[in-house]
């Protein structure tokens, strides 16, 4: 599962440590992590949603359309549908503003990965859809055109990858809560 989502968590300790916890700067952080929890809580319910599907599904075929409905395009149509595009890119240029004031940070810092997510949400929809790929592949590649793929083993994938994005969301709502956000 790509750290982007934990970078940025990485980051925004790093910038409340170096911004301190007052001023315009910790002030700003503050407001937009907790935008950026609320939409990509969104982005992560349509995707939670999903593989709450696969884990109910009864068989192995049921489970394969859920997968296909989670591909990038469906994805992205999915958050469109939310309205989250428009969202996803002020979110990146706000954020961009942030990660250009830490500019020369070293990369313990979170700094890359927070980069990184300033470009997907600038890109909308598309490249936000394409930060599920690694874990949207995983549960492909377990289907790879097999319909004898054991059920069992994709449940448990999608149940792990469910676990993994309930807690990133966990930890968005930890540092908002840790800076008083």
């Amino acid at each position: 599962m790509p750290d982007t989502f934990a970078g940025f968590i990485r980051f925004g300790r790093s910038f409340m440590g170096a911004d301190g916890r007052q001023g315009p700067g910790a002030d700003e952080f503050r407001r937009l992590l907790g935008r950026i929890g609320t939409v990509l809580g969104q982005a992560h319910g349509i995707v939670l949603e999903r593989l709450r599907e696969i884990t109910g599904a009864a068989d192995i075929a049921q489970a394969r359309l859920v997968v296909e409905d989670l591909r990038g395009d469906a994805l992205s149509r999915g958050f469109h549908a939310e309205n989250l595009c428009d969202r996803f890119v002020q979110l990146g240029c706000d954020l961009d503003g942030l990660v250009q004031r830490m500019d020369g940070a070293p990369p313990e810092t979170g700094i890359d990965h927070a980069r990184d997510l300033v470009e997907q949400l600038k890109q909308r929809e598309y490249r936000v859809a394409i930060l599920y790929g690694e874990t949207i592949d995983d549960l492909s590649g377990l289907l790879a055109g097999d319909d004898r793929a054991p059920l069992g083993d994709l449940q448990a994938r999608a149940r792990t990858a469910e676990r993994e994005f309930t807690r990133q969301m966990e930890d968005f709502r930890d540092l908002a809560a840790e800076f008083g956000g």
